[in-house]
């Protein structure tokens, strides 16, 4: 998540969440309970604040 953050200036970790929970962009989910992690495709996350997937 903060590497996905910090791609985009005054982008939050949370926002990148709610993006993946909502499918807007790819994610997949590694892990279970508290330790589990999102990982987050960046080349999606990228297009999606140029234009390209909204």
């Amino acid at each position: 998540m903060k590497e996905s953050a910090a791609l985009i200036s005054g982008l939050s970790e949370h926002t990148v969440r709610q993006l993946a929970k909502q499918g807007k962009v790819k994610s997949v989910r590694t892990g279970e309970g508290r330790n589990g992690k999102i990982l987050v495709n960046k080349a999606d996350l990228v297009a999606y604040f140029q234009g390209k997937g909204a």
